[in-house]
């Protein structure tokens, strides 16, 4: 049957007579104004989903006029992931197998928005039982669902700050104890528990200090003076910051630092000085016993507390080195490669420039002598990460001809500044894939043919590959590095891969550099379940050859390591880039270095006018500096991918002077698309480009 307007009261009965004490409306029309008004959209709707009447509150929750949503059918308007569970549900409805039903779904608007709402549905039967249509309510629910993921979010946030913070903890090397105003435990670690000899019973979150205070006493001193030595204890608290010694019952001894929090909690730290109490006291005891017996007992005394204070301080100062060193060398990293960077790629521009025999000479020798210290600084980096155990090995596709390959043309131009040849002879047995980390097996490769060549005057520098079945799906894969160069004597064996130690004490004058790359390069491939080794007769060259350990991967496993060999190529047409970076020098370089390969840039000094020129203009590539005042390269990121589209989809690539291992991924997260390390190379840029190009049609100029 066919529903109208006029089917939504009653025809009969009181409810469609008028008022007949005032003239007052009807039933009939009270139900329409109920309807028209209601603070929740109504709709009734046809089984087949159209709507037949809605209110002007659902027509403002889609966006549309009564007229215009007239014409839909709730199908058109529902998200694609919920439409499947509503038929359902209404296909039940009409059944009759339920009365009612509720959903929360979510719709779209007419301007593509995304809303959430809370949709109930009951079903109008005509006369003769048939369906008729379907009342529909739908309460926009979008704000407090916006409001559950922000708090979603916060808890989420919240519980890695926990989790960091307990982390933190556990490193402590004394006992420590967070309490908060009412000098309640709220945090500790392991050590604190040997502080209280093993009482987990006293020792746990939300303890109270004067409970455990009370207890270890009784354990202790009986109940004599138990009160006074607690209200002592806890008077001390007041006084913060304190410094005081302990000394429970077996003996040992604990400088205790106590400093007060803003919030009014505090911290506790305890520092085990029971051996140095019993150095103090053999020194003291010395001290008893020689007195009357050197006349210059005072002065023996005097150097003997100097040389203790220098000790402690010695101590302090190491520990406190140690904390520093990471927090340092991520420092040193950024800071040393920011002008690195300027350095570098301004050598390049100048070399792309008209220069005279001189000039060109002096041009390269800038950039080569800053490469050379490049290198350097990274075999630092690389040392320190070694020694703290922090490096990580990736596991990637790769092929293993093509490492090598890469890595012989890379050095070929210092190659041929001697006058050498780098000979490969390819192994038509080897696998074609491997499953590791090339990027690792490049670093030891690029160290054991760069020494090759260094140490070659004359004569050849010959590069083989082979490889052994370990069974399962294990591959041994050895690589050889022979020479006719110096050579080396033979009682250098000894120490040759002691990191800070070359075969020569001239070396170093001689040849340049750290003394570290052996070193690493061993390290490396003993993490990478192998080895290097060597043989050499001085004055007739060198064998070296390094072995790892790869799998084999299976056809599932993706391919992620592509062609690492500079391309030649250039973009296929002019980029409209955003450079943004906080320094002058470097945003004026690279700002040159696009100009050179004929792109167009923007200039943004932080994240904030980052934000602001994506919302003004549309570019094809962004290039962001990570590490920035008032916005970061991560935040400001986040912001452009909030942003409507086109904006929110403009490639971004992490611009940084990080080198830490692991900062890609870091990069990654944030929602950036690539990353390219500082110091940038007019090579490297134009070949991140190139890639880029490829991907991003032409943007329209606003």
């Amino acid at each position: 049957m066919e529903v109208t307007a006029d089917r939504l009261a009653p025809e009969t009965g009181p409810l469609a007579t008028s008022n007949t004490f005032g003239g007052g409306p009807t039933a009939e029309e009270t139900l329409r104004a109920t309807f028209d008004l209601a603070a929740v959209g109504i709709a009734h709707v046809a089984p087949d989903g159209r709507f037949l009447r809605v209110n002007q509150k659902l027509c403002d929750i889609f966006g549309l006029t009564r007229d215009q949503l007239l014409q839909y059918r709730f199908q058109k308007l529902t998200h694609p992931d919920d439409l499947a569970a509503d038929l359902s549900l209404l296909r039940r409805l009409l059944a009759g197998e339920i009365p009612t039903f509720s959903m929360e779904k979510r719709y779209i608007r007419s301007d593509g928005k995304l809303i959430w709402a809370d949709l109930s549905v009951s079903l109008a039967r005509d006369d003769a039982g048939r369906p008729s249509y379907c009342i529909s309510v739908v309460v926009d629910i979008t704000e407090r669902k916006l409001a559950q993921e922000a708090l979603r979010e916060s808890e989420a946030r919240a519980h890695l700050a926990d989790k960091r913070l307990a982390e933190a903890i556990a490193t402590i090397g004394d006992a420590f104890a967070l309490w908060d105003g009412d000098a309640r435990l709220i945090a500790f670690n392991d050590r604190l528990l040997d502080v209280w000899g093993g009482r987990k019973d006293l020792v746990a979150p939300g303890a109270q200090m004067e409970a455990m205070l009370r207890a270890g006493y009784r354990s202790e001193m009986g109940d004599r003076d138990i009160e006074a030595a607690i209200r002592r204890r806890m008077d001390m608290i007041g006084k913060l910051p304190e410094d005081y010694e302990i000394t429970p019952a077996d003996g040992r001894c604990f400088m205790v630092r106590e400093r007060r929090l803003a919030d009014g909690g505090f911290v506790t730290v305890y520092t085990n000085v029971t051996e140095m109490k019993r150095k103090e006291e053999k020194l003291l005891k010395a001290e008893a016993e020689l007195q009357g017996k050197v006349v210059d007992l005072r002065d023996a005394q005097r150097r003997l507390e100097s040389m203790t204070k220098d000790l402690v301080a010695a101590r302090d100062a190491a520990e406190a080195a140690n904390r520093a060193k990471s927090a340092f060398l991520a420092a040193m990293s950024h800071e040393i490669r920011t002008p690195m960077s300027g350095i570098i790629g301004f050598a390049d521009l100048l070399l792309e420039t008209p220069l005279n025999q001189q000039q060109h000479r002096f041009a390269k020798a800038l950039s080569e002598s800053a490469s050379a210290l490049l290198t350097i600084i990274d075999d630092i980096l690389d040392f320190s990460k070694l020694e703290a155990r922090r490096v990580t090995l990736k596991r990637i596709v790769f092929d293993p001809q093509q490492v090598i390959n890469s890595t012989v043309s890379l050095l070929a131009p210092t190659a041929q500044s001697k006058g050498l040849n780098i000979e490969t002879t390819p192994d038509g047995d080897l696998p074609r894939l491997l499953l590791g980390d090339p990027g690792r097996l490049r670093q030891v490769l690029l160290n054991l043919i760069g020494n090759a060549l260094k140490f070659t005057e004359r004569g050849y520098v010959r590069v083989t590959a082979s490889h052994r079945r370990l069974g399962g799906d294990r591959v041994e894969l050895r690589i050889e590095i022979a020479d006719s160069g110096i050579g080396i004597p033979a009682d250098a064996r000894a120490w040759l891969f002691t990191r800070f130690s070359q075969a020569d004490s001239t070396t170093p004058r001689a040849y340049g550099g750290t003394g570290l790359g052996l070193a690493i390069s061993k390290e490396l491939c003993e993490l990478m379940g192998g080895t290097v080794d060597y043989d050499s007769e001085e004055g007739k060259g060198s064998r070296f050859w390094l072995v790892v350990v790869c799998d084999i991967p299976s056809a599932k496993t993706p391919t992620h390591e592509h062609g690492t060999e500079a391309t030649k190529e250039n973009a296929t047409r002019s980029l409209d880039i955003l450079v943004v970076e906080d320094h002058e020098l470097v945003r004026t370089m690279i700002s040159d270095m696009l100009a050179e390969l004929g792109h167009n840039a923007d200039l943004a000094c932080d994240g904030q006018e980052a934000v602001a020129a994506v919302q003004a203009r549309r570019y094809d590539l962004v290039l962001m500096d990570a590490q920035m005042p008032k916005m970061d390269g991560a935040a400001a990121t986040k912001a452009i991918r909030a942003l409507d589209p086109p904006a929110n989809a403009v490639p971004i690539v992490a611009l940084t002077a990080h080198a830490i291992e692991g900062y890609r991924d870091v990069c990654v997260a944030a929602g950036m698309n690539d990353y390219l390390s500082k110091p940038v190379k007019l090579t490297a840029l134009n070949t991140l480009l190139a890639r880029w190009s490829a991907h991003t049609p032409s943007a329209p100029q606003t």
